[in-house]
């Protein structure tokens, strides 16, 4: 029988299986009421600040919409042969 080489095959020997040291983790100091209050302040500061660029980005998002569906509302346009064109009538509302 072969012998079992050292990470190519697998030895037969039986292991014994080690449970380790099982504990929760230690409880936080317990902290002074003013540094609870600076950390409360801090995180109030935060959250007033992502609200703002939540508040300033859906407002810059509706205006650049606004301004799209403005750009995009066009006049038709016939190319005559001239420099500008001749514009379309609509006569009436294409219904799909």
């Amino acid at each position: 029988m072969a012998r079992a080489l050292p990470g190519f095959l697998p030895s037969f020997k039986r292991r014994r299986a080690s449970v380790g040291v099982f504990a929760f983790p230690s409880a936080q100091a317990v902290a002074a009421p003013s540094a609870v209050l600076d950390d409360m302040a801090m995180l109030a500061r935060a959250s007033l600040w992502l609200c703002g660029f939540l508040i300033g980005s859906l407002l810059l998002s509706l205006g650049l919409t606004v301004r799209l569906i403005q750009t995009a509302d066009v006049q038709p346009y016939v190319a005559d042969g001239g420099v500008f064109g001749c514009q379309v009538p609509a006569i009436e509302e294409v219904r799909r």
